[in-house]
């Protein structure tokens, strides 16, 4: 957990939920995010970029278990992106379940 002005957040490790070793270096991020309206932060290896996309940049995965939602086209950097579907991140472990204090 963390205390991020006066508000006690849990931190989910992004690489541990996905199935990989947890490294923490000084490259290391937490993001912190709103999931039904609560602030949770998720521990990730790095941050390169941040990026607003608009609706028709992104074609939806329909496939009903997909952990990635959507796949973001990004033609002018010739580069895709997949949207994590944080709704697969809590699937074994019930945001409800994560104890801590508030939203």
């Amino acid at each position: 957990i963390i205390n991020l002005r006066g508000l006690v957040i849990p931190i989910i490790s992004l690489p541990e939920r996905l199935g990989y070793p947890e490294k923490i270096d000084m490259n290391s991020k937490i993001l912190v995010s709103r999931y039904r309206d609560r602030k949770v932060g998720f521990l990730v290896d790095n941050v390169s970029e941040i990026l607003f996309v608009s609706p028709s940049q992104m074609t939806r995965n329909d496939a009903p278990d997909a952990l990635f939602t959507d796949i973001i086209n990004l033609e002018e950097q010739k580069r895709m992106i997949l949207r994590l579907s944080i709704d697969k991140i809590f699937a074994q472990t019930p945001i409800e379940s994560v104890g801590f204090a508030g939203g």
